[in-house]
């Protein structure tokens, strides 16, 4: 009698690609120092009233100065690791990777639900392989050291993205099975992503397509329809609470200027900054092209048998690029931008939205191919297809070193840009904490090469950071000195080459 296997060989491989994914990941984070806003939105400052006052003030600050995101500004001072007022080294690097390790398995457990429920009765071998795929190619793609590396960056949009991803799969749970804890489930996840104005178009869009589009409706069935409805309808309801905070417009002001675009110049540079991200996912990253390759190679062979009709794949591209521009357009509407510059903490919920919605139309372009043709999976077609896909990773990936562009080789060849960051910054910010000085100068000699996988403190060279303790937030720099109990600090600092 042969003894059962703790892990059969197929999940021991998949768990060593999920190993390779992420640990460079995590080593990047390892290496985060405080920064920006995480020492303004710390509680516990020198004029502090306790814990709770400080909590429920600044976010009601928030509030009518800064943004309607209610849920985002609290977790901004709830869950600070700075309140705890002590030097946290790698402390706080540690606690970025637990919430990134938060975050993926939420993003597990949402893509499992995703993947079944775009391609019905597939096996649980094809769809462990799936999920890995597109983790990939969310995670290997590009890397965004302002949501990775930086805790209320995290909040502002890691953790909304995560929550919609949740809502995704309790929507698609309930849909399908009618069960009250998927509906409390789906409207609590719901309506913390719908707070965030980033995320209230993508989910719009999402809930129509499963409640409404993909199981059909009686357009006379108006009692039905409107019952169906009332999730959304409380959906739309926070977010208009977050769009139409005061703190919006006065935040707003910031960027107003006399050649303020119109709605119009606004809406094109959205599909602009989409297009061309997504044309830059698919031109600079073959190794992302490889894996959507393999999307299509796995859509077809599980529907190669059965021949199911599927959703036409350029409705379903079309509806995610929607979505895409949806969740950049407040974001351009707030700055009036007509440039493609997008910050790296932006691009990180766009850019998901790309790649899930390349994903998913490889993976039914695949399926739209097997329906229409009579595909037969022999040895010889498999051989062929490795074959075809090898040739592909030579050509492109390794030949034409596309694989330096991968997240996980490039943290490897600046893991000393990285080490180098975290021995500046941490022992900029120790000497800050450390002095018995009220106005705080310090120099350094050296500077180290900017890195997308670190991110610095944000203390810039000759600048007198002198907030007093009063300022809830500025606009014009961060509050290292409020938070350290300075009246001043000051860094000399020369340029980094």
């Amino acid at each position: 009698m042969k003894k059962r296997q703790l892990i059969g060989k197929d999940n021991l491989i998949i768990a060593i690609c999920y190993a390779i994914l992420i640990i460079p990941m995590l080593y990047s984070m390892f290496y985060a120092v405080p920064n920006g806003d995480d020492f303004s939105m710390a509680t516990g400052r020198e004029n502090s009233l306790g814990y709770w006052h400080d909590l429920w003030s600044t976010s009601v600050y928030f509030y009518f100065y800064r943004g309607g995101t209610t849920f985002a500004y609290f977790m901004h001072s709830f869950l600070n690791p700075l309140n705890l007022h002590i030097h946290l080294g790698h402390l706080y690097g540690i606690y970025m990777m637990v919430w990134f390790g938060i975050s993926t398995v939420i993003y597990l457990y949402s893509l499992k639900v995703i993947i079944a429920y775009v391609i019905p009765d597939i096996s649980e071998k094809m769809l462990k392989v799936t999920r890995l795929i597109v983790i990939a190619v969310m995670f290997s793609t590009f890397y965004y050291s302002e949501v990775y590396n930086w805790y209320v960056g995290m909040c502002s949009y890691l953790l909304p993205n995560m929550m919609l991803f949740l809502f995704f799969a309790f929507l698609i749970k309930y849909v399908q099975d009618d069960k009250k804890k998927d509906y409390i489930l789906m409207m609590a996840t719901g309506i913390y992503a719908s707070n965030h104005i980033m995320w209230d178009i993508p989910l719009g869009l999402f809930f129509l397509y499963v409640v409404y589009y993909k199981p059909g409706f009686d357009v006379k069935d108006i009692k039905r329809n409107l019952k169906k409805a009332i999730p959304l309808f409380v959906f739309i309801l926070f977010g208009l609470s977050g769009v139409l905070a005061p703190g919006n417009y006065v935040r707003q002001t910031q960027y107003t200027n006399e050649n303020w675009p119109s709605v119009h110049r606004m809406i094109l540079q959205v599909l602009i900054d989409v297009a061309e991200r997504t044309y830059r996912i698919i031109v600079d990253h073959p190794f992302t092209v490889l894996l959507l390759l393999m999307l299509v190679i796995i859509g077809a062979v599980s529907n190669a048998d059965k021949r199911q009709k599927v959703t036409n794949p350029i409705f379903v591209f079309i509806l995610g690029m929607i979505a895409s521009c949806g969740c950049l357009f407040p974001y351009i509407f707030a700055r009036g931008f007509t440039n493609t510059y997008v910050d790296v903490r932006v691009q990180y919920p766009m850019d998901y939205f790309i790649e899930l919605t390349l994903c998913i139309t490889a993976i039914l372009i695949g399926r739209a191919v097997a329906y229409k043709l009579d595909l037969v999976i022999t040895d010889m077609t498999q051989i062929a297809t490795c074959a075809f896909l090898g040739l592909f990773a030579y050509a492109c990936v390794i030949n034409n070193y596309g694989y330096m562009n991968i997240v996980q080789v490039d943290v490897l060849k600046s893991r000393g840009l990285i080490t180098g960051g975290y021995n500046l910054w941490d022992g900029i910010l120790t000497e800050i904490e450390n002095s018995s000085e009220r106005n705080v100068v310090i120099d350094r000699d050296y500077n180290v090469t900017w890195s997308p996988y670190f991110l610095y403190s944000g203390l810039d060279d000759g600048v007198s950071y002198d907030d007093g303790p009063e300022v809830v937030y500025s606009t014009e720099h961060i509050m290292p000195n409020v938070y350290y109990q300075k009246d001043s600090i000051e860094l000399h600092i020369p340029e980094a080459k």
